[in-house]
């Protein structure tokens, strides 16, 4: 069933966007989660290499984001579970890197087999939402490759500052791509709200003339899985982010040790952009920038549909793509007022006050939550 209505969701209009990048790559400690039944590669005080592997398991291992000294274990948060356990590294800043016999060479050099192999041994995320390991088997089969660099949250610019940051890198990545698995048509969506990255994108996607750049409007709902799907049912869709992790491998045998995230205060009106090495320690990224600020809920991924987390033992990792402190604890649940605002949000025209929703097509959007005044929770877990 296709949205009968889309809405837009903006940030407040004093909140401000610093969108120069502060760079938190050189953490003094990092923290790598890992299963218990892991095989431990490393003991207590060993010393280690950026890019060595820590723990393996049957399908998977872990490689060190960096070098240095292996000073204790302990028990930190990610996002899907708390008390994980994790190995910490005594961070000695000098990104001393594994040496590896390796042979560089262009990206339109290898083959579909090659790049296949590759990914096999790198395990690498697929980040389109999906908790598996990126699978690009099937896309010598089509003929559509989708590029998904928007985020639906209004205070998530993160997408618009890797294409500010590495536009030459993904371009080239993704013209390696067409040509190698023989795709007939590479897509970047983005939306409209930054214009001025979108002109850059434009400027520049014209020395590749099999890339396309379309131009979404700044609605809600449209980085879902199933709308993407729904709209382009025969495509291959890949994150934007696994584009840059994908350059990182072919081009430079490197893996991915950081990443661009938003971090928002509401109590400051200030949006800004860190690149952060991750397993960084979450609260160091918030104190990194804004000092002193007064913390009180921390909503990581999105105001609307993201979780509620305690900043101080929790990690940055991949699946974190935004930090926001609101102004005050939320308020508690109140009576129903009857104003209606839910059911004017609902992209199916549900009544969601009156639980009148069919469970399979709600997309779970929560917009109905998000306006509410009373912060009823109407659907969805609370946050």
């Amino acid at each position: 069933m296709k949205f009968m209505k889309w809405i837009r969701v903006e940030k407040e209009k004093d909140v401000t966007l610093n969108f120069k990048l502060i760079n938190f790559i050189m953490p003094n400690i990092v923290y790598i989660p890992f299963f218990e039944t892991d095989q431990l590669k490393i003991k207590f005080a060993d010393k280690v290499k950026k890019g060595q592997i820590l723990f393996e398991r049957t399908d998977n291992f872990t490689m060190s984001p960096v070098s240095g000294k292996v000073c204790g274990f302990m028990p930190i948060d990610i996002l899907k579970r708390k008390n994980q356990p994790a190995v910490a590294i005594d961070n000695d800043l000098q990104e001393r890197v594994l040496n590896t016999q390796t042979t560089l060479k262009k990206i339109t050099q290898y083959t579909s087999l090659e790049v296949l192999e590759i990914l096999e041994k790198y395990k690498i995320r697929d980040l389109t939402g999906a908790s598996t390991l990126l699978n690009l088997n099937d896309l010598s089969e089509k003929k559509l490759l989708i590029i998904k660099a928007f985020a639906d949250d209004p205070y998530t610019y993160n997408y618009e500052k890797v294409l500010d940051v590495y536009l030459n890198e993904l371009l080239e990545c993704l013209n390696a791509l067409k040509i190698i698995f023989k795709i007939p048509k590479v897509v970047i969506i983005v939306k409209k709200r930054y214009e001025l990255i979108n002109k850059k994108v434009l400027s520049k996607i014209g020395m590749y003339p099999e890339l396309n750049l379309k131009i979404w409007p700044d609605y809600y709902g449209l980085e879902q899985e199933m709308f993407l799907k729904t709209k382009y049912p025969q495509a291959f869709i890949l994150d934007l982010n696994n584009v840059l992790v994908l350059y990182n491998i072919l081009k430079k045998k490197k893996i991915t040790t950081k990443k661009i995230i938003s971090v928002t205060s509401l109590e400051e009106k200030k949006i800004k952009l860190v690149n952060v090495k991750l397993n960084t320690k979450m609260i160091e990224v918030i104190n990194k920038c804004f000092k002193d600020v007064k913390i009180a809920d921390v909503i990581v991924n999105g105001v609307i549909k993201g979780q509620k987390v305690d900043p101080t033992n929790m990690i940055i990792d991949e699946d974190i793509e935004s930090i926001t402190l609101l102004k005050i604890k939320r308020k508690k649940e109140d009576n129903c007022i009857n104003c209606g605002a839910c059911s004017k949000v609902c992209p199916y025209n549900f009544d969601p006050k009156y639980k009148m929703y069919n469970r399979e097509i709600c997309q779970n959007c929560q917009l109905c939550n998000y306006v509410c005044p009373a912060k009823i929770n109407l659907i969805g877990e609370e946050k």
